[in-house]
């Protein structure tokens, strides 16, 4: 029976900083080692706080407003302080304003002021103190509020960093606090002017609160790609209704994963089995070249996937480009398909060739080959070493070549032979034999619940024919297609073969679906 239909992974990406606080838990041990995963400092505004610190005397206080607009990530550069430790912060604190009493605001802010002050200075170090949420003090008696925060920082070692959005409101604070003191605010920096990270850094950001928010889960997962961000920074970048800043982008890479799922959720319910395609590279290198394009996991449904990045540096300016879209080579690779690349070592294709092919045809092969790989006993034991038997029995890959023993031996011994294999391969359909006999090879090898189908057409993809078709025990359809190649060290042949593999199933999905798989770029 197939297995239920999943939906497509939730993608958690808070656009806030109190939804970043609610989702990490300001409370856990890790949660600043959390934020300095994926927050990108601010060295301009940095520099200035510097600059402002420079100018106190010791056991003296300073404020500062920081000016930005909704969304630039203002409270989250206030609590980088803690965590930014070249900047010299002991602590961080903060005043969420919007829980005071709207008529006794200010007393209530300086109420606890006052406390935290006293306890600023019964600590080690300087202290930062945020208030947040007092954007402006209109309709509220400023005076006596800014008297009393004169005489804190005069005696406490604390910088109040105090986030607003308006530039005249911030003007009028500043003006409000000199009629008082000129030394509440800096005289040179009384405003630091935030715009936030810089643009460029924004896909970064995205990627590492990705992970950090979900688990350590990679972005492909989501079905996003480092192609989709760049074109989602350049739509944030041409948008002249909103202003660039980091949640902007973020909330239109949410916007992309809600779209992007709910297309693939729709696309699964049409497709009566998930299917994965697995591209086998053979030859003695090919377990190097393969991990420049998949994911060497020792975790086993991460193991072997396809990285879009790699593949995708094949396309732009290709003839491909006509044929793949940013999303709809991540589809192939993990939406409509899974998309593995793989190795399979030289020596079970020769032993499995030698054992279950056409004793006729492989004569000369036999010649070359050591004693006993002929016996389907050795073939069987060489294939369940492979990375290959391995992902298809759920086992966790091995560790990589070793530089001696056994299967050195091996991988030496296979190299004539395989050589000579690769000869007889050259002419057009004869690696059909070649599949047949790894696929009798396989199916002696795995458990009875294995299905084991050589060169027959896909039971629903229309005019798809695998080298090999697998239907596993837990409902999957796995389609084999093998790269025979000995030419070692031409690297471009990876990427080659499996986009043009995928391809032929990406056309063949959309004429089964009735409408193309290809999304927004």
């Amino acid at each position: 029976m197939p297995p239920a239909r999943t939906m497509t992974t939730i993608l958690t990406l808070p656009t806030t900083h109190e939804g970043t606080r609610a989702a990490l838990d300001p409370e856990d041990a890790a949660y600043y080692a959390r934020l300095a995963q994926f927050v990108q400092p601010v060295e301009t505004t940095e520099g200035q706080v510097v600059e402002i610190l420079s100018r106190l005397q010791p056991g003296a206080g300073r404020a500062a407003l920081l000016l930005g607009p909704t969304g630039s990530g203002k409270s989250t550069f206030a609590e980088s302080l803690a965590w930014r430790k070249h900047l010299g912060f002991a602590r961080f604190w903060s005043i969420d304003c919007s829980e005071l009493n709207a008529s006794t605001k200010l007393d209530e802010l300086t109420e606890r002021l006052q406390d935290m002050c006293k306890k600023a200075r019964q600590s080690k170090g300087r202290t930062a103190i945020a208030i947040d949420y007092l954007e402006n003090l209109t309709g509220l008696n400023a005076q006596p509020f800014f008297q009393t925060l004169n005489g804190l920082l005069r005696k406490s070692p604390v910088f109040v960093l105090w986030p607003v959005t308006d530039t005249e409101q911030a003007e009028r604070m500043v003006n409000d606090a000199k009629s008082v003191s000129n030394t509440i605010f800096d005289n040179s920096l009384p405003t630091l002017h935030f715009t936030g990270p810089d643009s460029k850094y924004f896909p970064a950001i995205a990627t590492n609160a990705i992970g950090v928010f979900n688990s350590g889960r990679l972005l492909q997962e989501f079905m996003i790609t480092p192609a989709s961000l760049d074109e989602l920074l350049q739509h944030t970048l041409s948008d002249i209704n909103h202003p660039v800043t980091i949640r902007s982008f973020l909330e239109r890479v949410h916007g992309h994963w809600a779209e992007t799922s709910g297309h693939l959720d729709r696309l699964k319910d049409k497709l009566p089995r998930p299917n994965e395609v697995w591209i086998v590279f053979c030859h003695p290198k090919s377990e190097d070249l393969v991990g420049q394009f998949a994911n060497k996991s020792r975790h086993v449904d991460s193991a072997w996937k396809a990285f879009h990045s790699k593949l995708w540096e094949y396309i732009p300016g290709t003839q491909r480009a006509g044929k793949w879209t940013s999303s709809r080579l991540q589809y192939a690779i993990e939406g409509a398909l899974t998309t593995r690349i793989i190795h399979m070592s030289p020596q079970s294709v020769v032993s499995a060739t030698l054992a279950y092919g056409d004793k006729k045809r492989m004569k000369d092969l036999s010649l070359s080959a050591p004693d006993g790989w002929e016996k389907g006993e050795s073939a069987r034991k060489h294939i369940k070493t492979t990375a290959l038997y391995r992902q298809l029995t759920s086992k966790k890959p091995g560790r990589g070549k070793t530089p001696g023993g056994p299967a050195a031996k091996a991988r030496e011994n296979a190299e004539r032979p395989f050589a000579e294999l690769n000869t007889y391969l050259s002419g057009s359909g004869r690696d059909r034999h070649v599949n047949r006999a790894i696929a009798k090879t396989l199916s002696a090898a795995l458990p009875d619940d294995y299905t084991v189908a050589p060169e027959q057409l896909h039971p629903w993809i229309p005019n798809i024919t695998p080298d090999i078709r697998i239907d596993t025990p837990d409902g999957r359809q796995i389609n084999l297609e093998f790269c025979y190649t000995n030419k070692q060290d031409e690297v471009w042949r990876v990427p080659d073969y499996t986009l043009d593999k995928l391809v032929d199933y990406m056309d063949q999905l959309d004429v089964y679906v009735g409408n193309p798989l290809v999304g927004a770029g």
